[in-house]
């Protein structure tokens, strides 16, 4: 079973080990994946058995950026020489307000794109897979 929403980031305040980088995204999306063990006994006619396994998760953003001090482009890649050291992350969607949710973890960068055009912002992508089991809640104030 998989499960994602995607998020309009323009709203959506994104937070990468304690910055705050919303106004360079234009969308997150949050990915969650339940893994499932067949269980069926051998020789039964009908339906497959199934039970539920291990969850995983990761997000993907989409944003954009100017070369010049642009400092998500130097946090991103540092994140790429440093594998080990895991990455804080929070998502609050649909915005930051009361009654909203905010998503938090921990996790890594497992891919990285620029998409560069001459005299133009670039385009950049990513993906971090969520590490451990991340936490929902409702943002009260």
């Amino acid at each position: 079973m998989a499960v994602g929403t995607t998020i309009l980031a323009a709203r959506t305040k994104v937070v990468l080990n304690s910055t705050d980088y919303s106004g360079d995204f234009n969308q997150v999306k949050l990915n969650y994946t339940q893994s499932a063990v067949d269980v069926t006994t051998f020789n039964v006619t009908g339906w497959k058995k199934f039970i539920s396994s291990i969850s995983e998760g990761n997000f993907d953003i989409t944003g954009f950026g100017q070369a010049a001090g642009h400092t998500l482009d130097s946090e991103l890649f540092a994140m790429l020489g440093a594998p080990a050291l895991p990455t804080t992350w929070e998502i609050d969607a649909p915005t930051s307000s009361a009654g909203a949710i905010r998503y938090t973890g921990n996790g890594f960068l497992k891919s990285y794109n620029m998409d560069c055009k001459p005299t133009d912002a670039f385009k950049l992508t990513a993906s971090m897979s969520i590490n451990n089991a991340p936490t929902r809640a409702i943002i009260s104030s």
